[in-house]
């Protein structure tokens, strides 16, 4: 009798190992794929928010203005959340590289749903950096410069933290950020080091009031 006690419990305690591994796969599964859904939701409203950031900012601030008289019409492909997303990503927050957001969402949400090792704090730092010195390095380069996205390149955060180097690091700033932005804008073909000190040369001038 023992015996079958035995057995009849390892056997019941398999089936409950079995069960909670199969809930942990659904919950991975789940999760994996709600991550994939808004990477891909919000890939799709920034790069609409690219071309159309104009008549959905407008579009935005007459909602927020409660006209009666005035419907918005938003262009953005994933309507007004879509919109509202992508400005405080793109221009209230990182600029271009505001891309990178759901970037992190489709690698971790493909990670969880074919059940690979997550890496978690490897790929946020990694993604973290890319957005924050991504940001911070077409700020300092672009500025304001054609009025992209409500506030440039680099967006609102890209600036802040643009300005709170110059002011607090002064000449130390820039020369940080030149070989970051050699890095990755010469190297890659992206821009010549002629441009690329031009542009540095001009900003930094323009923010320290040196020359005409």
């Amino acid at each position: 009798m023992a015996t079958k006690s035995k057995k009849k419990g390892a056997k019941l305690s398999a089936e409950e190992a079995e069960l909670r591994a199969v809930r942990r796969d659904n919950i991975r599964w789940i999760t994996g794929f709600a991550l994939i859904a808004a990477g891909i939701y919000i890939v799709c409203s920034i790069v609409s928010f690219f071309f159309y950031w104009r008549e959905d900012m407008s579009a935005i601030a007459m909602r927020a203005a409660n006209n009666p008289l005035y419907t918005p019409i938003f262009n953005n492909v994933c309507g007004s959340m879509g919109a509202k997303i992508s400005m405080m990503l793109v221009g209230r927050g990182f600029g271009v590289f505001a891309i990178v957001v759901p970037i992190y969402l489709l690698v971790m949400g493909w990670r969880l749903f074919r059940s690979k090792e997550l890496r978690m704090l490897y790929i946020t730092i990694s993604s973290a950096l890319i957005l924050i010195l991504g940001s911070l390095t077409l700020a300092f380069a672009f500025g304001t410069k054609w009025d992209l996205y409500g506030s440039g390149l680099g967006g609102a955060y890209g600036l802040a933290l643009d300005n709170v180097l110059v002011s607090n690091m002064g000449v130390v700033g820039i020369e940080t950020a030149f070989p970051v932005m050699y890095t990755h804008f010469v190297k890659t073909g992206i821009i010549s080091l002629e441009k690329l000190v031009e542009l540095l040369s001009i900003n930094a001038n323009k923010r320290f009031g040196i020359g005409s």
